[in-house]
């Protein structure tokens, strides 16, 4: 009776460690993006859009030289009273301003908002 007991106990345990290995590999990378900034981390205030270059511009997650070109050149045509005006950017859709949204700072020019992002 032994024989069948540890029979089943075996094939218990690898079934387990087969769950918990394929439980390990289909976890999330814990590193970060590479589109993605880690100095905005560091930021103790938001990214003024009105106040900025197309090189800070690209400070802000998701936004690459080209994005950053072209949200500078829609700053510079249009009045954006929300994140989500942002959308109107070709290139920049709803997924980009979530992304953004905690580290942008729409005040009007010369009046910096001062509150910091969320952590």
């Amino acid at each position: 009776m032994k024989r069948p007991q540890a029979a089943a106990l075996r094939d218990r345990l690898f079934v387990l460690a087969a769950l918990a290995l394929c439980a390990l590999l289909h976890q999330q990378p814990k590193t970060t993006p590479q589109n993605s900034t880690p100095e905005l981390a560091d930021f103790a205030h938001r990214v003024p859009l009105y106040a900025t270059s197309p090189t800070e511009l690209q400070l802000l997650p998701g936004i690459g030289p080209a994005r950053a070109h072209k949200l500078y050149q829609y700053l510079t045509v249009h009045h954006v009273d929300s994140v989500w005006d942002l959308t109107g950017v070709p290139g920049i859709g709803p997924r980009t301003v979530q992304r953004l949204a905690p580290y942008v700072d729409l005040s009007p020019r010369g009046k910096p908002d001062d509150s910091p992002p969320p952590r």
